[in-house]
């Protein structure tokens, strides 16, 4: 009878640790497409910033730092994500790569007027 009772116990154990594995499965999906929407937002911000900038001066810029941004509340709210953008200017375009804390990963290389994700 007793190995009965340890036998339960440890299947109601188990039971318990499948359900806790299964709602972080959950929760780590749901934080991930959320961090996706906002990289893509930050990033299609950039590219346009980018663009702006090519438009002005005939070439990409060497780094982040040389893009004028307005006070909107749009751009405001972005900014502590877009610092974490890293930008690498190509011969032919730039490359743009978030890595996030949970392991969501996101490059964009934009080159001869063409983007392609990675």
């Amino acid at each position: 009878m007793k190995a009965l009772l340890l036998i339960h116990k440890l299947f109601g154990v188990a039971v318990l640790a499948l359900a806790c594995l299964f709602g972080w499965i959950v929760y780590a999906s749901i934080r991930n497409g959320r961090e996706a929407s906002r990289v893509e937002v930050m990033q299609t911000a950039l590219e346009a910033k980018l663009a702006a900038y090519r438009r002005a001066t005939g070439e990409y810029p060497d780094s982040l730092q040389l893009l004028s941004f307005t006070n909107s509340s749009q751009e405001v709210q972005m900014l502590p994500g877009i610092r974490k953008i890293s930008y690498r200017h190509t011969k032919s375009g730039y490359v743009l790569s978030y890595e996030g804390a949970s392991g969501y990963k996101n490059t964009r290389t934009f080159t001869n007027e063409k983007l392609s994700d990675r």
